[in-house]
């Protein structure tokens, strides 16, 4: 009876784990003139919202528009947006595209820095945000610069979106630095307005909400279930 009451308890979390990797976004509101950073999302009707970063700057959304993303970790997100052909990461390994995504992680980090947020101009082209910013979309741009086009002039100063991408091939990465962001690629067809498929982001990871509700339940229901058949 213990087995049977195990292996119950495996498949329900089994199960809420997986229904987990597919969220429903929803597009609160943008900050700075709606030009890059923030994205302040909903996830899942929540009643509060989180800061992301768009890494896409080709595809497009509209305040209040909702639609369906798989989320995936920095370390297993396939980057199926830049990997078709012509896509920037059109060949790659997947090692190589993760490589990318813990660049662009790394960013996203610095954009989370409350100094280079407010250092920026938003709606220009100049500001260490926006140029933070402009680094994360050079990632996933073919035509993006290139490390030997970077002059020392541009890597010196931080409102220069190459100085970001410069810095962050140069940074040294540890292993799980990372595990507390995620990429959410969005579904092709979810998106209502009839835009094309939806940008992806870059954010924290889902909170565990009524996820960690149920498991709580989960532990208890197990207790009761051992006291009984013991």
């Amino acid at each position: 009876m213990r087995k049977l009451a195990l292996m119950l308890l495996l498949g329900i979390f089994a199960s809420t784990t997986a229904m987990a990797t597919t969220v429903e976004l929803t597009l609160q509101s943008t900050g700075n003139n709606g030009d890059a950073y923030p994205y302040n999302m909903q996830v899942n009707n929540s009643t509060s919202t989180v800061a992301m970063v768009c890494d896409s700057a080709t595809n497009t959304i509209s305040t209040g528009e909702s639609w369906q993303a798989t989320v995936y970790t920095v370390y297993d997100a396939p980057g199926t947006l830049f990997t078709g052909t012509g896509g920037a990461l059109n060949g790659y390994t997947q090692t190589q595209i993760t490589q990318v995504y813990e660049k662009a992680a790394w960013l996203f980090l610095q954009l989370t820095n409350p100094t280079n947020t407010q250092n920026s101009s938003f709606g220009g082209s100049t500001g260490i945000a926006m140029a933070i910013n402009d680094a994360i979309w050079d990632l996933f741009d073919k035509s993006g610069p290139t490390q030997g086009s970077w002059s020392k002039g541009q890597q010196a100063d931080p409102t220069a979106s190459n100085y970001w991408t410069y810095q962050s091939q140069n940074t040294t990465f540890t292993t799980g630095e990372f595990n507390g962001i995620a990429v959410y690629t969005p579904i092709a067809g979810t998106q209502p307005s009839g835009d094309g498929t939806p940008q992806e982001f870059i954010g924290p990871v889902p909170e565990p909400g009524t996820l960690a509700l149920l498991g709580t339940g989960l532990v208890s229901l197990a207790g009761l279930i051992r006291k009984r058949f013991c």
